[in-house]
């Protein structure tokens, strides 16, 4: 018969524990690194954007996440209509902090 003392069970625990908040955190539960988010105007936040820009929204359709915080310059929504990305490849304006965030590019695009 196999017996563990009170020290190798709370190790037991701890282990168990680290394991499973590594596991919680490693899964990609909003879908960011699948190839399911398309670029989509919105007209509804276009005062929200700087003038030159367009408001838009980084769409999931599958999970029904977005991101509605992006704007992007007009040739650049009109050029990378209905192709899908990783949200992860969305290229943001370095000096940018504020909301909503300017899309300088998309780094790859998903076929």
């Amino acid at each position: 018969m196999f017996c563990m003392t009170g020290q190798q069970m709370a190790m037991l625990a701890k282990y168990t524990a680290i394991l499973g908040l590594f596991l919680l955190l490693a899964c990609d539960r909003t879908g960011r690194n699948k190839c399911r988010w398309y670029l989509v105007p919105e007209k509804e936040n276009q005062t929200k954007a700087d003038e030159g820009w367009m408001a838009v929204c980084a769409r999931n359709f599958e999970n029904n996440k977005q991101d509605c915080r992006l704007q992007a310059k007009p040739e650049f929504v009109k050029s990378n209509y209905n192709k899908k990305f990783r949200y992860t490849d969305i290229v943001f304006s370095a000096q940018d902090t504020r909301f909503p965030k300017r899309i300088e590019s998309i780094e790859r695009f998903c076929k």
